[in-house]
């Protein structure tokens, strides 16, 4: 297999592994890959049966599941205004990229959770507390774990363990919209090409390369409104908006960085990329604010322009 294709498969890995992690805040990960996909299918045109069929049959595996109560209804809500959202653009905006229709749809589906919060406040109230449930639970679940495996181990150390994971875990269940956000539009990568593959035939390089992964500069602005949200004494409801909107946005601009040193440094090697994977877990904190603070001067200087205008005014030898 040709090391292209090889490292497109990769990347479509990279996102359905980033998509299922951050679709834990929901009970059931796989309905963002699922109903999407179906929906695309059924609706794309002209209307063929058997892209129709498939359609129907990844919908009837996506519902399949026994209805549990609230959580049930509302998962297959998001996912079904998501994916509405994401073939409404995808059918009206046709020369726009990828990544400018997945976050319409984002933004679309929270404008919807919007206005049905605005009409139940109450219920809106009462999921948000049983999706944050979802991740306390998985933390008290790791911490007993880790309490029954280490009675002989020092009991300080376990404690000081537990203590971080359960502030962690309240970080999560604080920040879970910006991570459900960030997991949709990974999904929808998957998804998009997906689609292509099946509707169009073998198009492998649908979404792009990765080193040219950009978004629209006016978007700073999403971040700029986070900050304000986070830093002016609002409470705790704009407090709230400011780290979801600052996490979501943090992540993308710490991509647009990666993408940017990748295209002026070119592709690291196998040791290199070994070295960097263990430097991102060992001091992620450092090189998720590097990676960020070199997304954010794209918008500006827009490195690889400059980088492309020099590489043409340099003299042939």
């Amino acid at each position: 297999m040709a090391a292209g294709t090889m490292r497109r498969l990769a990347k479509l890995v990279v996102l359905g592994l980033i998509a299922y992690m951050c679709g834990f805040t929901l009970p059931d990960p796989s309905l963002l890959f699922l109903v999407p996909l179906a929906l695309l299918l059924v609706a794309s045109p002209p209307p063929r049966p058997a892209l129709v069929l498939l359609g129907v049959t990844l919908a009837a595996i996506a519902f399949a599941t026994p209805n549990s109560g609230t959580l049930w209804y509302a998962e297959r809500g998001y996912v079904l205004v998501l994916s509405a959202w994401f073939v409404l653009f995808s059918a009206t905006w046709q020369r726009a990229p990828f990544l400018t229709r997945a976050l319409g749809a984002v933004a679309g589906t929270v404008c919807t959770a919007l206005l049905l919060a605005l009409f139940n406040r109450s219920g809106w109230s009462q999921l948000d507390w049983m999706l944050g449930g979802l991740w306390r639970d998985q933390v008290g679940e790791a911490a007993a774990l880790m309490g029954a495996f280490s009675r002989t181990a020092d009991q300080q150390a376990v404690q000081q363990a537990t203590a971080v994971m359960y502030k962690f875990g309240e970080l999560q269940a604080t920040i879970y919209p910006a991570l459900l956000a960030l997991g949709s539009v990974a999904a929808l990568a998957v998804v998009w090409w997906a689609f292509r593959q099946v509707a169009e035939g073998r198009r492998m390089d649908v979404l792009g390369p990765f080193r040219e992964f950009r978004f629209r500069d006016d978007l700073v602005w999403v971040l700029i409104v986070g900050i304000a949200f986070f830093v002016l004494p609002l409470g705790s409801f704009g407090t709230r908006i400011g780290s979801n909107l600052m996490t979501f946005m943090g992540a993308l601009y710490a991509v647009r960085g990666i993408a940017v040193l990748l295209a002026l440094w070119g592709s690291p090697g196998f040791f290199a990329m070994l070295f960097l994977g263990l430097a991102a877990f060992l001091i992620w904190p450092l090189v998720m604010m590097a990676t960020f603070l070199v997304g954010v001067t794209d918008i500006w200087l827009d490195l690889r322009a400059r980088r492309t205008a020099a590489a043409k005014s340099t003299p042939e030898l």
